[in-house]
This record gives structure tokens, sequence and C-alpha cells, in this order.
């Protein structure tokens, strides 16, 4: 805006100058030692431009040849890009002191003159994400390059905490079709389909995943916890049972067998009002080294007043290994399936105590 603002003031008093200059050119006269010059003003403007376009032509052509940085002759935009710069410095210590508010103003300051690298550019994305700027945050990680792995997987975070896992999807679909194997951005593309219940496509990729090898032995044993459970409520909703998905039947039978597969079933049988089979199904295999994993869905199993042996289950545990978080985690879980809200609310306060972690759960004992 300035710059047209600018080009106008020149063309107005161009045109102002213009007339006068040509009907009375004036008259410069010089004398340095002896020498004398003598023009008219209008040819001194013209030795004027001259001799400025020679020194700049020389210039970018010695930078060019030489590879010498960029020096600005400007003082104005010198100062702008030095407050920039400490504007960045000032960002990137208010990060670390997990000052947001500080960090993402400063980010935004900086950017007016600067171009962030990928490390920046992410910390000033996530700072706006800790302000609540979505947009902002957005628009960050969206001006970075996409053909970076770095990049995507910034975008698909991003997105997935704005509560966008469509976007993520139309956003790596692309990318795992062309053969990627990224295992982090892997596990962020499953997540977005399985947040934006494509049970089908879901399951269909977790079969490309595993003929591509997308994950380790031992990441997918803990992985498919996420995804199975999911999955097999999903198809069940819709009216698809796990025997007649196509997608479903054509994994391998370990998968179907897996015992994220049989945390699933008891998910589905507890939906259909099957309760206490789905108690008794969850107690032939379960233990308590198993519990840590299978915590995320069994807290979301809707068994009700179907918990009677699994409470008893839970209190063998503790009396074996008295300081087990997870054991009473299920305990809490058991006494709130009951309606025991205080039982329920004080054994999570000694589950969250054992077992600190617990503490990012998105289950309550008041659910």
């Amino acid at each position: 805006m300035m710059r047209i603002a600018l080009l106008l003031l020149i063309l107005i008093v161009a045109m102002l100058l213009g007339p006068i200059l040509a009907n009375h050119p004036g008259y410069v006269m010089l004398v340095v030692g002896g020498i004398t010059i003598e023009a008219t003003l209008v040819s001194v403007f013209f030795m004027v431009g001259l001799a400025w376009g020679s020194l700049w032509l020389l210039k970018t052509l010695l930078t060019k040849l030489f590879h010498l940085p960029k020096v600005s002759f400007s003082f104005l935009r010198s100062r702008q890009r030095r407050r920039a710069m400490q504007a960045l410095e000032d960002a990137q210590f208010a990060y670390v002191r997990g000052d947001w508010s500080a960090a993402s103003e400063r980010f935004s300051l900086a950017q007016t003159k600067l171009t962030l690298d990928p490390l920046q550019a992410a910390m000033a994305s996530y700072a706006a994400l800790h302000c609540n700027h979505g947009q902002l945050a957005l628009s960050i990680a969206l001006a970075q390059d996409k053909n970076q792995i770095r990049s995507l997987r910034l975008q698909a975070d991003v997105y997935m905490k704005l509560q966008q896992p469509q976007q993520v999807v139309a956003l790596l679909q692309p990318t795992f079709a062309d053969g990627c194997r990224d295992t982090g951005l892997a596990e962020v593309f499953l997540m977005a389909l399985r947040d934006s219940q494509m049970w089908q496509l879901l399951l269909d990729n977790i079969q490309t995943s595993l003929q591509q090898k997308w994950f380790s032995r031992e990441q997918w044993q803990q992985l498919r916890f996420a995804f199975y459970p999911y999955a097999l409520q999903g198809l069940a909703q819709q009216g698809h049972a796990e025997t007649e998905a196509a997608s479903w039947q054509s994994l391998p039978a370990k998968e179907r067998k897996s015992t994220a597969a049989q945390l699933g079933q008891v998910w589905v049988l507890a939906l259909q009002g099957q309760t206490a089979d789905a108690e008794q199904k969850l107690l032939s295999w379960l233990t308590l080294d198993q519990v840590a994993s299978v915590w995320p869905v069994l807290c979301q199993i809707p068994l009700g007043t179907a918990v009677v042996q699994l409470r008893k289950q839970a209190q063998q545990w503790l009396k074996e290994q008295g300081n087990h978080g997870y054991g009473y985690a299920v305990m809490a879980y058991c006494a709130q399936q009951e309606g025991e809200t205080e039982v329920a609310r004080q054994a999570w306060q000694k589950a969250i105590s054992f077992q600190p972690a617990l503490k990012s759960s998105t289950w309550s004992a008041l659910a």
C-alpha cells in the first residue's frame, strides 16, 4: 500500500514539474579545482540516474559472481530487519519458557520481515495453538512446503488438534498412495481415518500398512488397540457384522484373533445389550499386564451393572499388587458403572496417585 502511495506521489510531482522543466530547463554549474561543468537541470537528473543505475548493475554483477551477501543500503529497512531478528529471538525464548502469548505475538512480528525456517514455523504454529488462535496456527503450517515430510507432519498435527480429521485424510491420502512409509505420519493418517469414522478405508489402509511394513512389530502390537476396537464397534453401529465386512475378513487371521480385536468384540456385545456375555468374554483373556493397553477403550465400554466379576478380578489384582494404578482405574470404572460415584472418585484418586499418566485420560470417575 505504501509503495502504491509513493508511486502516485511521484506521478503527481512529475505532472507538475514536467511542463515547467520543459519550458525552463534550468541551469547548473559546478566548479571544482578549476574544472567547470555546465548542464541543464534535466541533464543533471539524467546523469545522476545513469550513475545510480550503473552502480546498482555493478553491485548486482559482483554479488552474483562472487556470491557476496546481500547488503541493504536502506537505513530504515536494516532497522526493521534488526527489530524482526530481535523479535524472533525473543519469541524462541518465550516458547522455551512456555509463555505462549508472548511467543505467538513475537513470532507474528518477526514474520513481517523474515522467513521462518521449518523449526521456527513449527514453534510459531504451536504457540498460536496454545493461545487458541487456530486459524493463525493453520495458516503458518500451510505456508510450509508440502513436499517435505516434516511440513506434512506439522500440517496434519494442527488439523488434528483443530478436530478436522477429514482435512488430514485429504492431505495425506495422496502421499501414502505414492508409497510413503513414514511411521509418524502413518500413525496420524490412520488416526484421522478413525476419527473420521471411515471404517472401511481404515481397515483397507491397515492391510496396506501390514503389507508395506509401515510399523515395526513392537509398534503395531500397541497400535492395534487404537484401531481395531473402534473399527469393529463402528461397523456394528452401521449395521455391518465383522463377519460380513470384506475389509475385515481380508486381514490376516492373527490380526482378527488379536487381543485388540477381541476387545472390539467385547465393545460390540455391550452395545448390543449382551453385557453379561461381554464381561465373560473380557475376563477370558484380560490380565493385569494388559490393562494399560486396553484402558482407553475399556473405559468407554458400557457394561452397566454387569461388572461384578470384573470388580472381583480387580480386587484380586490389587491384593497381589496394591500399588498398581491401572488396577485402581478398573475399580473406579466398575464403581462408576454401578452408580457408586463416591467410591469411583476415591478409587480414581488412588489410581492417579500410583499412575500419574492417567491424569491425561479423558475418562472421569464422574462421567
